[in-house]
């Protein structure tokens, strides 16, 4: 069996709607921009950097934050299998 096949057999129970699936798909995506804008404020070292590194860090993680509030609205759970699918290509 291939990986594919044996991760589409495991989340085959896992259902979300579309709406859904959008929010944790901007999740995700917010997680990764604020890694980055976190990344890139530790490694700047010019001082005319410094306030737009912390710009970006902060709209990063404000962008993170609205989406998780909106998921806590939207009363969604991230099942581990969800998680699994993920992160695991």
């Amino acid at each position: 069996m291939n990986k594919n096949r044996i991760l589409n057999i495991l989340f085959e129970n896992v259902k979300y709607t579309n709406e859904q699936r959008e929010i944790l798909d901007e999740l995700e995506r917010a997680k990764l921009e604020w890694k980055i804008a976190s990344e890139y404020f530790e490694q700047v070292n010019e001082p005319e950097l410094i306030d737009y590194a912390i710009y970006k860090e902060e709209t990063a993680k404000a962008k993170f934050m609205h989406y998780l509030s909106k998921a806590k609205e939207k009363d969604i759970e991230i099942d581990y299998k969800y998680c699994l699918n993920r992160f695991s290509s």
